[in-house]
């Protein structure tokens, strides 16, 4: 959507019935940085969960002798 201008986001809105101002084109930038703001969050996500290592799972066994 951001690759997307703001002239044919404004006809696609009309086309589905949105009235659009044209000279105010604010309501498809702040869709464009959602978007944006988005696709960082997930990218930040991906990068931490690649970066993460699974621990280490031991077992601890209870010497009943020694209580």
């Amino acid at each position: 959507m951001s690759d997307i201008d703001n002239a044919e986001l404004n006809n696609l809105a009309k086309c589905m019935g949105v009235l659009v101002h044209e000279n105010n084109f604010a309501t498809f930038d702040m869709l464009k940085d959602l978007e944006s703001a988005r696709n960082c969050l997930y990218a930040k996500h991906q990068k931490q969960t690649v970066s993460e290592k699974p621990s280490e799972i031991v077992e601890f066994a209870v010497d009943k002798e020694n209580l």
